[in-house]
């Protein structure tokens, strides 16, 4: 029950008091309680500090995918893309290059471009029976076929291509097994069939398909396979004339070989398990790495499901095998790290295929779903058709900086080619200190010159991605092309407590617009609680407001009720001066917005009160109603109360200082007090 208003000014934990106080002291002061909380990168700073901006600000995207946070640089965090390239230079973002058709005449297996009879040309494998080369001297616009019926028909697959020696080796694939599992050409249309020298060097009966091959200067060296459980690695220094066995063995098969000096760097398959060894060839000693578990699988699964390549002295590992994973081996100093801190599914909902692909084009590794420099990895562009397959690598002309592309969609080859007209990127979820409300204000952004046809647009989501609204950008049919930063605010009182950003760009097809840095203008706007500075009276027999009761507790025990709740730190209530109260008129349920009560006497026409631990605030009343109610404010929880629960707009408080002055010449046998308390709002 509240304590009676006409005989105390104040009420805490229960007991009534009267306020002391002077004009130079006076005895009540209500102000805002200061909040703080840890800025990133700026230290402590009170969130009520309105005199600048705080900012949120994306300046560098060339952190890319990588380790086990998708983290980049300063505040933003990567979460997907499509059709956008961070790679290209570093600290700014632009459309990803277009593609155009190549070849659309069959299915296409794999790709190379390498040096034939002292000429450069472009190298596809495709299906067919028998499957065929074609060749391409002006980089995909006219093609050749230059095996003919050279392969049989016992073959249905290209599997790889390779230069060696200013000759081009082919290798093909089988069901069961090929008399033509690995041919070489001089010329181009002459043809040379290894197949039965290698069965004979490995006493083998025949071979189901060529898996992979590298060469050096010197050598080239061919991994095969024989049904589905025997495996060997030859090698020929007089193209072919003589094959020596490297290596053989059952129940794996080799998926890929790179030789690097005197060590051939190995990629095995075994049930449910990846191997990754080395072989020198100096001394004929095979080293076990490492190996990895791989969900599912068996050896009668597709044996290329993996592939390595060298990058700045490094062996990269890519496996599509179940779940995809990508690591990195140092041979100086023998570390194997993960590059993702994942596998590649769990940013991509499945591996596109069981074969891997890959290319390195002018020092990045392009890999179906993903590209590597050497230093960060990178989400690459997805396919022709802006679909969620991801296009793969299969050649690399550096010449005129163009990447050769298998897309799954049609099988079909493209290649770089201009620029796709729109990409997005969804940068961040922004939620520094994620628990308070902000107010969005405005994005400052940086450019290069827009040309015709480019455009830079923003939108923000608060609702988890659900839905987009735009805020604005750049466009050059409106802004021209003459400018490089614009700001855009938020449409008008955004409030969230975190948002999502995304940007789009858009272009031409010729050329590609470039954002290059990001901030967000922005204010914390935390839940606002009261600190109250009293003075009350501590007096015995102190006469109470209506001139005529005293006061029954002793000043000693008025003081003990106070630092009793401040020694123990206890959450306690406070009737301020306008103290009301009032009782529910029926079942509250959490969505109501009109509150029914007993009476509205004594409180104000708009205000705020409290039923249970909720707290609501209200626009307007009539005798028996709150209308206009807002439910769960300043940080509570909108619930369901019950008929008779009180109404009132009451505090929960702790008393954070206590201070008690003795009057002058105070009387020995009467208790006289003048307390000081500072109450913060919980």
């Amino acid at each position: 029950m509240a304590v009676k208003k006409e005989l105390y000014n104040v009420a805490i934990a229960g007991q009534g008091y009267i306020l002391a106080g002077t004009p130079d002291n006076p005895a009540r002061r209500l102000e805002q309680a200061p909040v703080y909380g840890a800025r990133f990168a700026s230290g402590d700073r009170d969130y009520t500090d309105f005199s600048l901006w705080w900012y949120w600000a994306q300046t560098d995207w060339s952190g890319g995918i990588k380790q086990t946070a998708l983290k980049w640089e300063d505040d933003a965090r990567f979460f997907y893309s499509y059709n956008i390239d961070t790679w290209t230079e570093y600290g700014s973002i632009r459309l990803a290059r277009g593609l155009a058709v190549k070849f659309n005449s069959a299915t296409v297996y794999c790709g190379y471009y390498g040096r034939l009879a002292n000429t450069s040309y472009l190298f596809i494998g495709v299906g067919g029976s028998p499957p065929a080369v074609y060749r391409s001297s002006n980089y995909g616009s006219s093609w050749t076929n230059i095996t003919g019926s050279s392969i049989n028909t016992d073959a249905n697959q290209i599997t790889q291509i390779i230069s060696h020696k200013n000759s081009i080796w082919v290798g093909t694939g089988s069901t069961s097994s090929t008399t033509t599992a690995l041919l070489h050409t001089t010329d181009g249309s002459s043809w040379s069939n290894h197949t039965s020298s290698i069965t004979t060097a490995l006493s083998w009966a025949d071979i189901k398909m060529v898996t992979c091959m590298d060469e050096d200067s010197s050598t080239l060296y061919v991994g095969v396979e024989r049904g589905s459980v025997y495996y060997g690695i030859v090698s020929t220094s007089d193209e072919g004339a003589n094959w020596s066995v490297v290596m053989q063995g059952e129940d794996m098969r080799i998926v890929d070989i790179k030789i690097v000096g005197t060590k051939l760097y190995c990629l095995f398959y075994g049930t449910s398990y990846l191997e990754f060894g080395v072989y020198d060839t100096s001394s004929s000693a095979y080293t076990k790495i490492w190996s990895w578990d791989t969900p599912g699988g068996s050896l009668s699964s597709e044996p290329r499901e993996g592939k390595l390549f060298v990058l700045n002295g490094k062996i990269v590992i890519f496996s599509n095998t179940g779940a995809g994973y990508l690591w990195e081996y140092d041979p100086s100093s023998g570390t194997l790290t993960n590059l993702l801190g994942h596998n590649v599914t769990s940013i991509y909902p499945t591996p596109n295929s069981s074969v891997a692909y890959g290319v390195i084009h002018k020092g990045i590794l392009y890999l179906p779903q993903l590209l590597y420099d050497g230093y960060v990895v990178f989400e690459g562009a997805r396919s022709n058709d802006e679909t969620k397959n991801y296009i793969w690598p299969i050649a690399s002309v550096a010449t005129v900086n163009q990447v050769f592309y298998r897309d799954p969609n049609d099988n079909y080859c493209y290649a770089d080619s201009g620029y796709r007209t729109s990409g997005e990127l969804v940068f961040n979820r922004i939620e520094p200190v994620a628990a308070i409300d902000k107010i969005w204000h405005s994005i400052i952004f940086t450019f290069d010159k827009l040309s015709s046809g480019q455009k830079i647009t923003f939108y923000y989501s608060d609702d988890e991605r659900t839905t987009w609204t735009e805020i604005g950008g750049v466009d050059y049919s409106i802004d021209g092309g003459a400018i490089t930063s614009k700001a855009i605010p938020f449409p008008e009182n955004t409030v969230a407590k975190k948002i999502w950003l995304k940007v789009k760009l858009e272009g031409n097809g010729e050329t590609t617009p470039v954002l290059r840095d990001v901030s967000i203008q922005y204010l914390p706007l935390p839940d606002y609680k009261q600190r109250w500075v009293l003075q009350v009276y501590c007096y015995d027999d102190i006469m109470l407001l209506d001139g005529k009761t005293r006061e029954p507790k002793r000043g000693e025990e008025l003081k003990n009720i106070l630092k009793s709740a401040w020694w123990g730190k206890q959450v306690v209530d406070f009737h301020d001066i306008d103290y009301a109260e009032t009782t529910l008129d029926g079942d509250l349920a959490a969505t109501a917005t009109t509150i029914t009560v007993a009476s509205t006497a004594g409180f104000p026409e708009r205000g705020r009160i409290r039923i249970d631990d909720e707290e609501i605030l209200y626009t307007g009343k009539t005798a028996t109603t709150f209308t206009g109610c807002t439910r769960g404010a300043r940080g509570t929880t909108a619930t369901s109360h019950s008929n008779g629960a009180t109404v009132s707009n009451g505090y929960k408080v702790l008393i954070t200082n206590y201070s008690e002055e003795a009057p002058v010449g105070a009387n020995a046998k009467i208790e006289e007090a003048i307390v000081t308390l500072e109450l913060r709002e919980v």
